[in-house]
């Protein structure tokens, strides 16, 4: 058997090492990654879970629309920081973020439904059924939240969270291309714009092919929006223009998904309501007439056009 040499992933020192991940960092490089930068991105981090952790409770506590909204924001903005940095899409962390992301996920399309619907209760009965149909559901929810949260947001996730942050964050902040990053993202998102143009040569704006791959292009924004936001201070550059059009894509076709959404929950719902084959009807018809609109209405350029 052979002994296995251990040294440090950038100076190739053997003395004084520190284990990350699968890697080791002598103390001297650590303490030069750990000045200013390691601080900021440490910072970052902290406050976005801060903010999490605190519209979290809030959820739990008082569950009220913008909390739900605000708790959902701060956790994918978290999320998509340690995408950036290529935190291991296994790791404990990101694993329960996305279990309440789920949770939150489903009470914010209700909450969606519910205040678009209510503005809309006096043209048709059917609204005002809906309304109360996806109330009740909301309700129900909430308490599974409720349930839920504390079990999923506890002392292990913590825990994990502070030795993410002392032991772990900095092999990721050293060992990050922010350029070389930024361009694989652009790339990606160039990649989704190019597979929808081409959905749409195919099939025409309409098809489900190409909306799906329109709502490809929507998560990649919002990942990008994010990530730019963050990076502009971090990085001490202006990104007003990334974000500016990020913002714009992930707004347009956000309000298509919530259009789905709506016309999904009338199709769920339309055996529930006191209303005839006619009356709900008439609701799907008017909701397809506002997708198609909005869909067909889709200005798509590359980033750079």
């Amino acid at each position: 058997m052979t002994n296995e040499r251990k040294s440090c992933l950038f100076c190739q020192r053997e003395h004084l090492l520190l284990p990350i991940k699968q890697e080791y960092i002598c103390d001297e490089c650590l303490n030069e990654g750990n000045g200013e930068r390691m601080m900021q991105w440490e910072a970052l981090l902290q406050k976005q879970m801060n903010d999490y952790k605190h519209f979290c409770k809030r959820c739990v506590k008082v569950g009220h629309s913008e909390d739900i909204h605000q708790a959902r924001v701060s956790g994918r903005k978290l999320k998509s920081i340690l995408q950036f940095l290529e935190v291991k899409k296994k790791h404990s962390v990101l694993i329960r973020i996305k279990r309440i992301h789920k949770l939150l996920n489903t009470i914010r399309e209700a909450d969606v439904f519910i205040e678009a619907f209510e503005k809309r209760e006096k043209e048709n009965k059917i609204y005002k059924g809906m309304v109360k149909k996806v109330t009740i559901k909301r309700k129900n929810i909430q308490k599974e939240l409720q349930s839920q949260m504390p079990f999923i947001m506890n002392a292990d996730f913590f825990h994990d969270w502070e030795q993410f942050l002392s032991k772990e964050l900095a092999f990721y902040v050293l060992t990050l291309e922010k350029e070389k990053r930024l361009n694989e993202y652009e790339q990606r998102f160039s990649h989704k714009v190019d597979a929808y143009h081409k959905a749409v040569r195919m099939h025409g704006k309409q098809n489900s092919k190409s909306i799906e791959a329109l709502h490809k292009v929507r998560i990649q924004s919002k990942s990008l929006r994010y990530i730019y936001k963050e990076l502009s201070e971090l990085m001490d550059q202006n990104f007003t223009s990334e974000k500016e059009y990020y913002k714009k894509i992930q707004t347009q076709f956000g309000a298509i998904n919530d259009v789905q959404d709506w016309l999904n929950k009338v199709k769920q719902y339309r055996n529930k309501l006191n209303a005839s084959k006619k009356e709900i009807g008439y609701v799907k018809k008017s909701l397809k007439i506002q997708l198609k609109e909005m869909i067909e209405n889709v200005d798509l350029p590359q980033p750079n056009d």
